[in-house]
């Protein structure tokens, strides 16, 4: 994943994630994981950031086709991330 403000980003790579749900099944499920952010794959504020981030939270998948699958989460984001530098 990709998160950026404005003209500060980073990116995370999942190390772990659940969808406790079967696979290819639509409806309302919780989704939830962790993730290290890369070092150097900041822009900015986040040139030099590190960490580790957890989420959680409800989330909708919906398939108008039963082929592409579609989806919306609304996460609670925690962590450290370190290295962040002043606005």
């Amino acid at each position: 994943y990709t998160f950026i403000f404005g003209t500060d980003s980073f990116k995370m790579e999942v190390g772990h994630a659940a969808w406790p749900s079967a696979p290819g099944k639509v409806g309302l499920l919780d989704y939830r994981g962790q993730a290290k952010i890369v070092e150097g794959s900041g822009t900015g504020r986040f040139q030099y950031a590190s960490g580790n981030l957890q989420w959680a939270g409800p989330a909708i998948v919906w398939s108008p086709d039963g082929e592409n699958f579609y989806g919306r989460f609304n996460a609670e984001i925690r962590g450290n991330i370190c290295g962040v530098l002043a606005p």
